[in-house]
């Protein structure tokens, strides 16, 4: 559950290992292009939070908290985890969105949610598009990183006098 709220597309982490059945994992086996729902949370903008299940390579299951989408061959996973993660797609969701101790919504909720049905192609464009916007910024995430670490060692030679800043 914990990992949903981690990004927009499932990072596979720690997670623990359970033992199930033959029909128990064909029944809760997370599968490329599934889209992951929260289905409760303590804060009302993390309920119907979704998230996108990039390719696995061990079997992964999902938990009761959660909701597994699989989507039809007219709908990009990609694309319609975009439109989720939007703010247009927040707004859809939000009248389906119980505020109690914690906050949630159902799977019939969910089901019975009224979505934009947009051309193939045009859902490929617009993918293609916010994949690359992922991409470009991961790439300044981890630039930031780097730059960060090498302030901070920089920083380190800087107190301790192994470098003095005539050096720099």
């Amino acid at each position: 559950m914990k990992d949903v709220f981690k990004g927009d597309i499932l990072q596979v982490g720690e997670m623990d290992l359970i033992d199930l059945d033959g029909q128990e994992l064909a029944k809760f086996r997370l599968h490329e292009g599934d889209l992951l729902f929260a289905r409760r949370s303590f804060k009302p903008q993390g309920s119907g939070k979704c998230q996108l299940i990039p390719p696995l390579e061990d079997p992964v299951v999902f938990s009761s908290s959660l909701i597994r989408v699989s989507l039809n061959s007219t709908a990009l996973p990609h694309f319609y985890a975009k439109f989720f993660q939007s703010a247009i797609g927040r707004q859809i969701m939000a009248p389906f969105i119980r505020v109690l101790a914690v906050s949630g919504i159902s799977g019939s909720d969910l089901k019975n949610l009224l979505i934009p049905i947009v051309p193939i192609d045009e859902q490929r464009l617009i993918a293609e598009v916010l994949r690359a916007c992922d991409e470009k910024i991961a790439a300044l995430e981890r630039e930031a990183a780097a730059h960060d670490e090498l302030f901070k060692a920089l920083l380190e030679e800087l107190m301790t006098g192994k470098r003095r800043v005539a050096e720099i």
